[in-house]
């Protein structure tokens, strides 16, 4: 196993800190049309829209899909949060048709077990990702980091021990530098969570130790906590802290965002008014992701796409019908938004939706468990068709992969 580093060192470049927080061959199509709905949108759809499940889970070949990334092979990859033997979740490849392969089987012990986070494609062609516990033999450890090469060779690069980190929850990411960045919510020398560079070969730099007066909250106290790392045009990292959609025991949604400097100043940028304080649809804002115009978006879970400036300026470009909690964004080739959302209600099992640069929302697909439910994730393949998962529904009820294809 590759030498671990437990060195507090001091970030090299400016970080943001954002405190907030197989049935495979069976297919379900349908041609989704947004006409009449519950759910209140503008109309200008496009003429044709066809959203197919292209793989149900059903427990013994995985459950509760993470999400996919298309590799250079042009296959897609993800992973299972459980499932499987012994039902500490999987790896699988997914090819475009619908053909589903295990390709790992996580063991709760050696290989580790709950990757909670989607793979990342390295700049090798080989997978990336973490598991949130195990790593070693008799199922200690506390979390690792794998790498997946499309040949099925499984390699650990780092386990955690607590004091270097433990659980990571979010994604990596692969920086312009060639390292990798990633988070732990709980561990290191204040038992709050980490911020680390691990190199290809496994060598580990713990960056910051997260303590519990940093920013509002700890990542420990706000589960799903840990922190998503993401990297911008320029090569600055970001990172997004504190309070994040996906579980119960999170707190209001408050959060501010911060810009960490080199020489590690926080400097506030926005902030985000929570559920207590009763500005609710702007709590608990996603993770960010960077515009083809340079500015910062997300998605509040109460109902919201905003924009952020580098400067601080935040503006709300569209707000979702009360009916809806958007979970995930990206933005398109064609620079409109595309994302997934739940509903509020059992009966919107969730819906993929487009927003323009100007704030015109479409639902595009609507799911009704038969084909899924509780969408989580989209990508953009590299033929322009959307793929994403959903943790439940589908045949097995263990949750799907889907094709949305927009013409």
């Amino acid at each position: 196993m590759a030498k671990k580093s437990k060195l507090l060192l001091p970030l090299s470049r400016s970080l943001a800190i954002v405190s907030l927080l197989a049935l495979s061959a069976c297919k379900t199509v349908d041609q989704v049309a947004p006409a009449s709905s519950p759910i209140r949108t503008t109309q200008s759809s496009p003429t044709r829209i066809t959203l197919t499940t292209i793989a149900h889970f059903n427990g013994s070949n995985g459950s509760d899909p993470i999400g996919v990334v298309q590799a250079k092979d042009g296959n897609l990859y993800g992973v299972t949060a459980s499932g499987g033997n012994p039902g500490a979740g999987t790896v699988f490849r997914l090819t475009p048709e619908g053909q589903l392969k295990t390709l790992i089987t996580f063991d709760a012990q050696i290989n580790g077990y709950n990757s909670d986070s989607p793979l990342i494609v390295g700049q090798d062609g080989n997978l990336y990702g973490t598991t949130t516990g195990g790593g070693e033999a008799g199922g200690g450890g506390f979390g690792s980091v794998f790498r997946v090469t499309p040949e099925e060779q499984f390699t650990t690069l780092v386990v955690f021990d607590r004091t270097n980190g433990a659980r990571p929850e979010r994604p990596l990411i692969q920086a312009k530098d060639g390292n990798f960045y990633g988070t732990t919510y709980m561990g290191g020398t204040k038992q709050q969570g980490t911020l680390f560079r691990l190199t290809p070969n496994g060598q580990l730099t713990t960056l910051v130790q997260f303590d519990i007066d940093f920013g509002e909250a700890s990542p420990v106290r706000n589960r799903p906590g840990g922190l998503d790392v993401f990297e911008d045009q320029n090569g600055n990292l970001y990172v997004t802290h504190g309070n994040f959609y996906g579980t119960q025991y999170m707190a209001d949604g408050a959060a501010t965002i911060f810009r960490l400097t080199a020489d590690n100043k926080l400097i506030s940028l926005t902030t985000f008014q929570g559920l207590n304080q009763g500005a609710n649809r702007e709590a608990y804002p996603s993770r960010l992701i960077q515009g083809n115009d340079g500015n910062f978006y997300g998605v509040t879970l109460m109902g919201t796409l905003f924009r952020l400036a580098p400067n601080g300026q935040r503006t709300t470009i569209a707000t979702f019908d009360r009916s809806l909690f958007p979970n995930s964004l990206i933005q398109g080739r064609d620079s409109n938004f595309y994302g997934t959302a739940v509903g509020r209600e059992t009966t919107i099992p969730g819906v993929v939706f487009r927003i323009t640069p100007q704030g015109q929302i479409t639902i595009l697909a609507r799911f009704t468990g038969i084909n899924g439910k509780f969408p989580r994730s989209l990508i953009q393949a590299s033929d322009g068709t959307f793929y994403g998962t959903t943790g439940q529904g589908g045949q097995g009820d263990r949750g799907t992969v889907f094709r949305l294809t927009v013409n």
